[in-house]
């Protein structure tokens, strides 16, 4: 299967969901109260009732109103992954690329720079990470670069890949064109991947 194509845009993109909230103080209710009525079910399930008849415990609720949230939307394989350009950090006729995962991320993901020559790679796992250059055992590298003038040409892109399924199968998820649109000589992108 393909990597799916994603842009600049995807990393930050947000939604408003809206969700029931307290508008109230939280107050008690009978256990028959929260089992009666579905938007408690939640408390109810929490409450320590053994039953809608139990009188011995009480369902603390409060009234509830639909509010509206912001949150990120997920990339098309469910995964959050952040992305910071630091500029002026590298030499001036270099891009930099870093890749990070979140610490409660630790299947394997690789970012790879495809382009007219050699690809380069970035990968970690468990809390350790490679590059391809000079050797794949270079153990705790999480930085590799390219010429700004390869790195910004038109072809080249980002592959986005990640361990899948209960073999941890490593499959390309995204890719990313248009470096240039975003990037300059100089440059340090950081991609720390946050939700898999």
């Amino acid at each position: 299967m393909a990597a799916t194509a994603i842009s600049w845009s995807d990393f930050s993109a947000t939604e408003v969901v809206y969700r029931y909230s307290c508008a109230t103080t939280v107050y008690a209710h009978t256990c028959s109260f929260c089992a009666s009525d579905g938007l408690y079910s939640g408390e109810y399930a929490t409450s320590g009732c053994t039953s809608p008849g139990d009188f011995t415990h009480t369902c603390f609720t409060c009234d509830k109103a639909l509010f509206p949230f912001t949150e990120r939307v997920e990339l098309p394989d469910g995964d959050l992954i952040d992305v910071t350009i630091d500029h002026s950090v590298a030499a001036s006729d270099v891009v930099e690329f870093r890749l990070q995962s979140a610490s409660g991320i630790s299947r394997w993901k690789q970012v790879t720079l495809i382009s007219s020559g050699q690809p380069w790679k970035v990968w970690n796992e468990s809390g350790s990470s490679w590059c391809n250059w000079p050797s794949p055992s270079t153990s705790n590298c999480d930085t590799n670069s390219e010429w700004s003038s390869v790195m910004l040409a038109s072809g080249t892109k980002f592959v986005f890949s990640k361990s899948k399924g209960i073999f941890g199968t490593h499959t390309d998820v995204y890719e990313l064109s248009n470096l240039s649109s975003m990037l300059t000589g100089g440059d340090r992108v950081t991609f720390r991947w946050v939700q898999d």
